[in-house]
């Protein structure tokens, strides 16, 4: 799939709670299915055809994404006859050159963001090429797809993110080797019936649909390992869900659920389900029964309505990521100290918390608390409990000073102070911190020079 995340410089904070943002739950199975995958050298990827055709027995990766290639120049692609991966995307061609069938080594082609491409012809020409096994069509705002993609009978995943597709065709179901399709961002009603008749299938992504309902068949994907239906319009889910006993990662955020206890009723015979989703969907209250999700390690609840947590949550002992930002927690008991593999946690924007109460209940094996846009005014001496912590993010708060005693916490790395009402850091020293980002603090330029010199061993973030 082609992302349309530019490449940027950015701050470890950024990066590092980035990726549990509501807003990629399609990066974040992409991300989970690349991981599954051992880690190769990469091979040199030619961006040049020119260049490409001066060392043709060298080239396996030829990536002409968004250059003017036409019809013409695709034939010459021939000559490349070790190729495994051709990037087409946003070449604007309008169809496969028939001799591309001599690539014989060929894996993967990415044909995004050709509306033009003459689809029927294409996959009767990508048929005939024995190792296909990657096929991206995103962004080419097709309504529907031609029988012809049943010929296609090797490929194991098919990306078809951001067209305009409402049904696929029955043929699809002959491609019994797919084991990942992407079809976020189309505007299907109802999960496919003919995804049901994929038994291979490990991943599903449809998320940014319009699903209103699921069919019990959808109990057929007994190998599903990631189920992506975030931002739909689901109210409920079949009892079928149940039988999905791979799945590993459920994504439901952005949905309406109304029948959140016939949910978890289902999710707790997931034996193998480690990661959920559950991000915006207007929820009061959490059933008894997550506490039975006890193979849980990350879950996911921002921007709901919980005011408190039920005692069973803290049942969850394999929980290692938990963000519950956005609601309107009150407080945080006790018993969360028996979430003892609790490494991140973030209870952003949950203003009537207390901080010194959050850090007294925290497990001690935290390394990672954002804590952020919570009117906090002073960091509590208890926070040095946090013997692992590694990373704390305070942005949005109404700090005006960072106390002494943060610098007990050894293995902080990571200090996040982005808006705060800091204009020094005079009784604040930490050896081992690599990076502060004191963006938005009203500190002067003199203060600035001071604290280069004072965190010698820091990269420190003014702008």
């Amino acid at each position: 799939m082609k992302h349309i995340f530019p490449s940027l410089k950015i701050s470890y904070f950024f990066a590092y709670f980035c990726c549990v943002a509501l807003f990629l739950p399609s990066l974040f199975a992409h991300e989970i299915a690349k991981n599954t995958k051992k880690n190769k050298i990469s091979p040199k990827v030619y961006i040049s055809l020119e260049e490409a055709l001066k060392n043709p027995n060298d080239v396996s990766h030829l990536d002409l994404s968004e250059q003017a290639i036409n019809d013409e120049d695709a034939k010459k692609v021939v000559a490349l006859k070790n190729l495994k991966k051709l990037e087409l995307f946003g070449t604007r061609i309008s169809e496969i050159p028939d001799n591309i069938i001599e690539l014989t080594a060929l894996e993967e082609v990415n044909l995004g963001q050709n509306p033009k491409i003459n689809l029927q012809k294409s996959f009767q020409t990508l048929a005939k090429l024995p190792n296909l096994k990657k096929l991206s069509l995103g962004k080419n705002n097709f309504k529907n797809l031609p029988m012809e993609i049943g010929k296609l009978r090797n490929l194991e995943e098919l990306d078809l993110y951001m067209n305009g597709l409402e049904e696929l065709p029955a043929e699809i179901g002959k491609l019994k080797n797919l084991k990942a399709i992407y079809l976020q961002n189309n505007f299907f009603q109802s999960f496919p019936k003919e995804l049901t008749q994929l038994p291979n299938l490990e991943i599903v992504d449809m998320c940014f649909n319009q699903i209103k309902n699921i069919d019990e068949e959808i109990q057929n994907l007994k190998n599903l390992k990631i189920l992506n239906l975030a931002h739909n319009n689901l109210t409920a889910l079949p009892d079928a869900i149940a039988q999905l006993s791979d799945l590993n990662s459920f994504i439901l955020s952005e949905n309406p659920i109304l029948e959140i206890d016939k949910l978890f009723e289902n999710l707790k015979n997931l034996k193998n389900l480690k990661v959920l989703y559950l991000a915006d969907c207007n929820l009061y209250k959490l059933p008894a029964e997550i506490g039975k999700l006890t193979q849980l390690e990350q879950l996911f609840l921002q921007e709901n309505q919980f005011i408190q947590l039920p005692e069973v949550f803290f049942a969850l002992k394999n929980l290692k990521k938990l963000n519950i930002s956005k609601n309107h927690l009150t407080e945080i008991p006790k018993t969360f100290l028996d979430l003892e593999n609790l490494e991140q946690l973030d209870l952003s924007k949950n203003s009537a918390l207390n901080f010194g109460n959050v850090i007294a209940n925290c497990p001690k094996k935290l390394k990672s608390l954002q804590y952020d846009n919570n009117k906090l005014t002073n960091i509590t001496e208890n926070i040095t409990q946090l013997t692992e912590l590694h990373t704390l993010s305070l942005t949005k708060n109404n700090l005006d000073v960072v106390p002494e005693f943060l610098g007990k916490c050894s293995n902080l790395r990571f200090l996040d102070l982005n808006q705060n009402n800091l204009k020094n850091l005079k009784d604040f020293a930490h050896n081992n911190l690599q990076e502060i980002n004191l963006k938005n603090n009203p500190i002067n330029l003199g203060t600035r020079e001071e604290l280069k010199k004072q965190f010698k061993n820091t990269e420190i973030l003014f702008y």
